[in-house]
């Protein structure tokens, strides 16, 4: 009998969710969808389900749920729905108080922790640059704008 288990296989989970990823975004082997607003986002049960109890509960009955746009705006969405498919945020803008909350009513709590270290680590980056600048008096503060907005030797 064995004792351990060994890996018989070259194909890493990573790659199985980025495969997965592909097959949501072409709409392929999609089983259920989520409404929101008037938004469909295709997806596949067996990947919310495990992203979350909620959608687990809700989709061992139906094959769609909507949600209702007070909670998240589709774009919001589509952003959590990236994140329980890749493991990353798209790029963008994000209102990250929101994101996190609509990941916990949704009980998607490795994506409300995925997002909140992406918040820390954004934070502690602009505190190290803005400590940087401060402690560096060669730093030149600077403004962008059009060259025929600027009048000469001013900067507001």
């Amino acid at each position: 009998l064995l004792d351990k288990f060994f890996c018989i296989s070259s194909f890493p989970p990573l790659q199985l969710m980025q495969q997965l990823h592909a097959l949501r975004k072409e709409k392929q082997f999609c089983d259920c969808s989520i409404l929101v607003g008037e938004t469909p986002h295709p997806a596949h049960k067996l990947v919310l389900a495990a992203s979350s109890m909620l959608f687990k509960s809700v989709l061992e009955g139906s094959d769609s749920i909507s949600i209702d746009t007070d909670l998240l705006s589709s774009q919001e969405f589509s952003s959590l729905l990236d994140m329980v498919y890749t493991g990353k945020l798209p790029p963008g803008k994000h209102n990250f108080t929101r994101l996190i909350a609509a990941a916990d009513s949704l009980q998607m709590f490795d994506v409300a922790v995925g997002c909140k270290n992406i918040l820390t680590d954004l934070m502690k980056q602009t505190s190290v640059e803005t400590e940087t600048e401060s402690m560096n008096p060669q730093v030149i503060k600077h403004c962008v704008k059009e060259p025929s907005e600027l009048e000469e030797g001013q900067c507001s």
